[in-house]
């Protein structure tokens, strides 16, 4: 149970009353914005504090209308990705970049102990990226004993001059890299050559 303050007390103060029950003292209203009380009251953030700040209270101004496209503050607040934008495309590291070279190279690894008689190795095949501003990015596609040429064909003919000119953000170009493959197989080899792109990416 909670009783009222006498009126000569600070505010903020809490007292014991003779019945054992505890006295808030209501903050006033002068009191500083966004400070919180040992009572538990807090005082909101008021219309002018700066956007996107955080007060100890808890209270979050909204960023403004003027804020990135895309960009995410430290209260959680994201603002939307604008009109024009592609639907369900998210930026790699807010890239629009495009693949200006692709390359890929087979390996032969070894296997320190063998699965099987007729798997002692594997197969992989090494993968690289260069976009047109200058980044560049490794990957690889890999198959047990057999594939590991087929994979690499495909890397080296069909996806290296497909991607050559086209976005870097892996999420945009996936589904229309797996489109124009699809007639060797919506999965297996495809999928697996595709790895190797979508990973250097």
């Amino acid at each position: 149970m909670t009783v009222p303050s006498p009126a000569g007390a600070p505010f903020g103060a809490s007292g014991r009353a003779a019945s054992g029950a505890v006295t808030t003292v209501p903050r006033p209203a002068g009191a500083t914005p966004g400070a919180v009380t040992h009572d538990g009251t807090t005082v909101p953030t008021p219309a002018g504090a700066t956007p996107g700040a955080v007060t100890h209270d808890g209270t979050t101004v909204p960023t403004p209308a003027g804020a990135t496209p895309g960009a995410v503050t430290h209260e959680g607040t994201t603002v939307p990705t604008p009109a024009g934008a592609t639907p369900g495309a998210v930026a790699h590291e807010g890239t629009t970049s495009t693949i200006a070279a692709f390359d890929a190279r087979p390996l032969r690894v070894p296997l320190t102990r063998a699965w099987g008689a007729e798997v002692t190795s594997v197969g992989v095949i090494a993968t690289h990226v260069v976009r047109s501003d200058g980044a560049e990015g490794w990957g690889f596609s890999w198959t047990p004993q057999i594939g590991a040429e087929a994979v690499h064909a495909l890397l080296s003919h069909d996806i290296a001059a497909f991607a050559t000119g086209r976005t870097a953000d892996p999420a945009s170009l996936w589904g229309d890299a797996w489109r124009h493959l699809h007639e060797a197989g919506g999965g297996g080899l495809t999928t697996i050559a595709l790895a190797g792109l979508d990973l250097a990416l």
